[in-house]
């Protein structure tokens, strides 16, 4: 036999144990795949982990959450769907609420819904897929917009065939609005010829056809940020109770990369009330270091905003601005400026300062001035304690003309201060949008004063 040293005899010492250990691993490996549950309950039980929770914002009401195996996901069924909007909301910051009607044939199973034509100017955090509160079961699983293509997708779980009729909502950009008002007013300043044109501009990317318009006074998307947050997260305002909505009654056409122009008043011969005023403002009530102000006497003219007024169609006039012109006497006639017009409601008055350095005599021709003189004096300054003044005035207005004229005088408190009328050496006539108003008569040739003091508490900083 072979003489084997000591060393040798732990190298075959070692191979053994090896040889030990690897069949003890067998073993103790099958029992554990012996202990293991069939492959498809695994499958199972790795699906349950994995069901998707769908998002309540894209859905109609809240819902359990949806199985969606992989392997349904990849069997999609591709619906494109032809949409044309049926609705435009557009707000006064460029944006608007489209709103796309359509009929949809769902099959049962995962969907694949397509929207082509999507505008670029879309704010993509803006989409919302409408189904009616009864489709319960119906599930939006996902949505993506691809930039380039201008395609919008959405994944819809049908529980079975279906075909329904749903709504499409989202946000754009770069629809405009505007209203412009063009006034001539007569000679005599006792009536006015009136037409509204509201122009829409489209810059979008899309197309409208036989669309029916809103016009909202107020913004539509009121985050103050970047452009990119604004798309990322758009932030609605309600038309109802921060803007006046105004409806175009016939649908339109609207190709993008155009403007249109609408008619929304027009009317002749509209008599006018004429009155002229002295406004004192805020800035006023701080305390002076002149002895003496002149105060300008402006025109205004007003009227009742009647069927009278727009072609029988009594309506809301939107706020914009009014170019003005002004016949006269001799023939002819010529631009007396541009008026600042507040929202009116239906049955309310527009009124609108003549705007224009010259002042009218009531009733005669803008030939003849009236050249009515004021002047407005800060008689005392008190501080009383810290946040409590008094101010007193003294209003001189002289009537140089042969005729008896009326001035309304306009004083303006502030609006979130508290303050209180001390004394008046005319009793005022009402108080009107934060103003003291008297109404001062002037014998020809004379002058009429108006004295009053005014507590302030917490005067504000202008």
């Amino acid at each position: 036999m072979p003489e084997y040293r000591c060393s040798d005899m732990s190298i075959l010492r070692g191979l053994l144990y090896a040889v030990l250990f690897v069949c003890l691993g067998l073993d103790c490996l099958a029992d554990q795949t012996a202990s293991l549950p069939a492959r498809e309950s695994l499958s199972e039980n790795q699906t349950e982990q994995s069901k998707i929770a769908v998002p309540e914002s894209e859905t109609v009401a809240k819902t359990a959450a949806v199985v969606t195996p992989p392997t349904q996901l990849s069997a999609a069924k591709s619906v494109v769907v032809p949409i044309q909007p049926s609705h435009v909301t557009i707000y006064s910051d460029r944006s608007a609420l489209v709103r796309e009607d359509f009929d949809i044939s769902l099959k049962e199973g995962i969907n694949r819904v397509v929207f082509k034509s999507i505008p670029g100017s879309i704010m993509t955090g803006s989409f919302f897929l409408k189904f009616s509160p009864d489709d319960k079961d119906i599930h939006v699983l996902e949505r993506s917009y691809d930039l380039n293509s201008k395609t919008l997708q959405f994944l819809v779980q049908s529980p079975d065939q279906l075909k329904r009729r749903c709504e499409l909502y989202y946000l754009v950009r770069d629809l405009r609005w505007r209203i412009f008002y063009v006034a001539a007013l007569s000679t005599s300043l006792r009536s006015i010829d009136l037409n509204g044109w509201i122009q829409l501009d489209n810059e979008s990317g899309k197309n409208f056809a036989k669309v029916r318009v809103d016009l909202v006074s107020s913004p539509g998307v009121k985050d103050k940020a970047s452009p990119k947050e604004v798309m990322d997260k758009p932030s609605f305002v309600a038309s109802q109770g921060s803007g006046y909505p105004y409806h175009l009654y016939e649908p339109i056409e609207l190709k993008n990369g155009s403007n249109k122009h609408i008619s929304w008043a027009q009317a002749q011969g509209i008599k006018l009330k004429q009155d002229l005023r002295i406004q004192i403002s805020l800035e006023h009530l701080q305390k002076w270091e002149d002895d003496m102000r002149i105060i300008p006497v402006q025109t205004w003219v007003s009227f009742a905003n009647t069927s009278r007024s727009h072609g029988n169609v009594s309506r809301a006039m939107p706020p914009g601005f009014m170019t003005v012109y002004q016949q006269k006497a001799k023939g002819g006639a010529h631009i007396v400026g541009t008026s600042k017009i507040d929202h009116t409601p239906a049955h309310g008055i527009i009124e609108f300062r003549v705007p224009s350095e010259t002042t009218f005599h009531m009733g005669t021709s803008d030939e003849e001035n009236t050249a009515i003189e004021a002047e407005l004096q800060q008689t005392s300054y008190r501080k009383l304690s810290k946040n409590i003044y008094e101010v007193s005035y003294k209003l001189t207005v002289r009537n140089p003309t042969d005729r008896e004229l009326s001035v309304n005088v306009f004083a303006a408190t502030p609006m979130e201060d508290k303050w209180e009328l001390q004394r008046e050496s005319l009793q005022h006539s009402n108080i009107r949008n934060h103003n003291i108003v008297w109404k001062l008569e002037l014998p020809p040739k004379k002058t009429q004063d108006l004295q009053y003091r005014i507590r302030i508490y917490n005067i504000p900083s202008l």
